[in-house]
């Protein structure tokens, strides 16, 4: 019986606080995250510690309807048929994101 009303009033609390959302019209957002691509789309064997890593900015103009650039870097390096290469590889983006 105790964990039953734990668990309504917690759902309760998560309710509150969910059904007062705010819109997120003319609103900005940053992100980031950290890449770690070993073998993608590659035949070569590791030699080092593949990484990368990627930053992104928002701007929503309405509830549904926003842009987004997002910003990343990657470095692969591998050994194919005894060479070593390296590859530093960056990359932008902007997407036209809807949500639904």
């Amino acid at each position: 019986m105790k964990k039953l009303s734990t668990l309504l009033v917690f759902s309760f609390i998560l309710f509150l606080g969910t059904s007062n959302a705010q819109v997120p019209k003319n609103s900005w957002s940053f992100g980031f995250g950290v890449r770690y691509p070993r073998l993608v789309n590659s035949v070569s064997v590791p030699y080092e510690d593949n990484y990368g890593g990627f930053l992104s900015l928002q701007r929503n103009f309405t509830e549904h309807v926003g842009l987004r650039f997002n910003l990343a870097y990657t470095y692969l390096s591998g050994a194919y048929q005894g060479k070593v290469v390296a590859n530093n590889y960056i990359s932008g983006i902007f997407d036209l994101v809807y949500y639904f």
